[in-house]
């Protein structure tokens, strides 16, 4: 739920690539091929989402098969059954996808979340011009970060993920009203800003996440 299709919070992603791009080369996109990148991108991760959630329901679930926390073991046990399922012919093609959907994941967090951060901080100063700065230093800092926090679990990534997951699930409601308020604000033009059908299935989002969060929550403190 906090990740699937994407994390709420990567809605501000593409706008600060094309800003970037704009920099770059001084090519301004147009309201309409901005929104052609948007839905290819989103529409894309969607599919790519039920096709990872049919993979987990049709291949893992049910099977009885316990996983390993430890990261390396887990990768083993996932390829083993997959290719146990499919054939042996699929376990380079199971390793490489595997590879590239979580290789491809980590350099665009690297990028993204920095770069949202960076943007932010140059906005609270009032110091646009040192956002590559603060890109750079930000970039650092995760992955020195990330990789200390993976050095500490790193015998129990199960856990890590976990967490990580409540914490993307909980906070998803709290970003999708940035992200919708930010839309409908003084310095978006009325012309651009989200129409009644719209604006009517952001505030259904808006209340689907907020009640799934609740119902977690309601759920891991009381019922669990």
């Amino acid at each position: 739920m906090g990740w699937m299709p994407a994390p709420i919070d990567i809605g501000a992603w593409p706008s600060l690539w094309m800003m970037s791009r704009e920099r770059e080369t001084g090519y301004r996109a147009s309201m309409k091929h901005a929104m052609i990148d948007f839905h290819i991108g989103y529409i894309g991760t969607t599919v790519l989402a039920v096709f990872f959630l049919s993979l987990g329901v049709l291949v893992m679930f049910g099977t009885g098969e316990t996983f390993s926390p430890k990261g390396g073991v887990f990768a083993q046990e996932f390829i083993q059954l997959y290719s146990k399922s499919i054939g042996e012919w699929a376990r380079p093609v199971v390793a490489v996808a595997a590879f590239v959907t979580m290789f491809s994941t980590t350099l665009t967090c690297v990028d993204g979340y920095p770069r949202s951060l960076a943007v932010s901080m140059a906005l609270f100063f009032d110091k646009e011009e040192r956002w590559r700065l603060y890109h750079v230093l930000w970039v650092l800092g995760s992955v020195l970060g990330a990789g200390v926090i993976v050095g500490i679990c790193i015998a129990n990534l199960g856990d890590m993920l976990f967490v990580a997951m409540v914490v993307s699930f909980i906070t998803s409601p709290v970003f999708a009203w940035i992200n919708f308020k930010a839309m409908r604000g003084s310095w978006v033009p009325v012309a651009f800003r989200p129409g009644p059908v719209l604006a009517g299935l952001s505030w259904a989002g808006l209340v689907f996440l907020t009640v799934c969060s609740l119902g977690f929550v309601y759920w891991w403190l009381i019922l669990k």
